[in-house]
């Protein structure tokens, strides 16, 4: 079973700067993922399906504290979130080849994602506190800012 909740934030403009720029870096990650998985095709396309090697989810996912110490922005962004931004490439292209080949000619491959798609970022199982007493979520990240990321619920 999984269970969600949608919370609906209104930060003050610092926060927003921060939000902004945490999400930034997860459009980033999943733009050159997808580059690096389109290139990953462009080389093997001509080989037989025998020798075809191809880019996963795990590898990419494994990749992450290499791309954090090349790219240091990247650590800013809690670790769970980057993998969920993987995960959201590898579901996408795991739904465009399940309609390719059903058939569906009107599939198409995941695309570069534009400066305002990733408003949404996901937090699972860790990376964020809740304060029921006060009725209060604080969401961890490393931003050298130092804005905290509290916000009171509704």
């Amino acid at each position: 079973m999984l269970l969600t909740r949608k919370i609906r934030i209104a930060p003050t403009p610092e926060q927003a700067h921060v939000l902004w720029a945490l999400s930034e870096k997860c459009r980033l990650l999943y733009n050159f993922a997808l580059a690096e998985r389109r290139q990953r095709w462009a080389t093997n396309r001509t080989k037989p399906k025998t020798e075809r090697i191809y880019i996963t989810y795990i590898q990419q996912q494994n990749f992450l504290p290499v791309l954090k110490v090349k790219y240091p922005e990247y650590a800013w962004v809690y670790s769970k979130v980057l993998q969920m931004v993987l995960r959201r490439l590898d579901a996408d292209y795991k739904s465009f080849f399940a309609c390719w080949h059903r058939g569906d000619i009107q599939a198409r491959p995941p695309r570069c994602k534009g400066k305002h798609y990733f408003t949404t970022l996901c937090y699972n199982q860790s990376g964020f506190v809740f304060d029921v007493d006060h009725q209060k979520i604080r969401f961890a990240h490393r931003h050298p800012s130092g804005v905290e990321l509290e916000f009171a619920l509704s």
